[in-house]
Formats: C-alpha cells, structure tokens, sequence
C-alpha cells in the first residue's frame, strides 16, 4: 500500500509540473512560468528585474527531451530545448543534473554539479548539455543559443530532495 502511495505522489507531481508555477520551494526561488513571449527576447521584456536581495538564474538546454534539474534542495523538470527562469536570493546555490530519479523513490543529487554564488541583482545563465554536462555560459553566447528557445510555461519544483538523500559534500 506505501509503494502504491508513492507511485501516485510521484504521478501527481508530474502532473502539476505541467501547470504553470509561480512562486515555490524550499530555497525561495520564484519560478518564473512566463506566459507572454514566444521567446528569449520576449519573454525578458516581460520580466521585472530580481526582488530586492535577489538575482536571476537563466536555465537552458539544448537536449531534446525533458530534464531535470536540482536547485539547492528544490527538483524542477522542464521541457527539451526550452528555457525557464528562477530568481534566488543573493549568495551561494548547488545545481545539480544527470542521475537526478524523479520516477522512482525520492530525488537525489545529480552526478553533475554546478556551485553558483550569486550577488544581488545578478543575472546568471547556466546551460544543460547534451549527456548531462551543466555550466555557466557568459551573457553574449547563452543569449544567441537562447534566442530561439521558445519558453519553457510548465517549469517547476516536482519534489524535493530528501535530508538522507541531500549530501553536496559526495
């Protein structure tokens, strides 16, 4: 009966990373499901610069399949080739990708990992690769790959990574 109360947690929660989410998570990152703008250029003039004490991470890959990302404790999943954007407090944020189980049992830290430290106001942009590589990309060569990545409307945290499961220091 637990395993079955698992499988339809883990459903549901797919289920409502396909809604758009606006504000969630357990690093008080806001995610941003940009409904106006069919892309990168767009979809920016529409933002608001970062809230006070904040700055802005821009999330991007070039696969083509669905992917997984974890942002400090928060799992949020996305579409291939699309983009999304989060606004975290300044200081310092782990990502991780690649190995990240969003289908089976509670997510853990990906194999991959990015250390970010941000300063308020900040605009961060961080590709996923093709075979799960992550890294920050300077503004000028992540805005001309992004300038045709349509965005990303349903990203969002699908779970949260457990305390036996979170251990950045492995």
């Amino acid at each position: 009966m637990l395993n079955h109360h698992f499988q339809l947690r883990r459903s549901l929660l797919a289920l409502a990373a396909l809604t758009p989410l606006f504000s969630v998570g357990s690093c008080n990152a806001a995610a941003h499901a940009i409904s106006t703008g069919a892309n990168y250029p767009e979809a920016m003039a529409a933002l608001d610069a970062p809230a006070a004490g904040s700055a802005r991470v821009v999330i991007y890959t070039d696969a083509k399949l669905a992917d997984a990302v974890s942002v400090d404790r928060d799992v949020y999943q996305f579409r291939g080739k699309t983009f999304f954007t989060l606004d975290l407090p300044a200081g310092e944020h782990l990502l991780t990708c690649s190995g990240i189980s969003i289908t089976w049992g509670n997510p853990g830290l990906g194999k991959n990992r990015l250390t970010l430290d941000l300063a308020e106001g900040q605009t961060v942009f961080v590709a996923m690769r093709k075979g799960g590589a992550i890294g920050k990309v300077d503004q000028a060569p992540a805005e001309v790959e992004l300038a045709n990545l349509p965005v990303c409307k349903s990203a969002g945290v699908i779970d949260t990574i457990s305390d036996e499961k979170w251990n950045p220091g492995n």
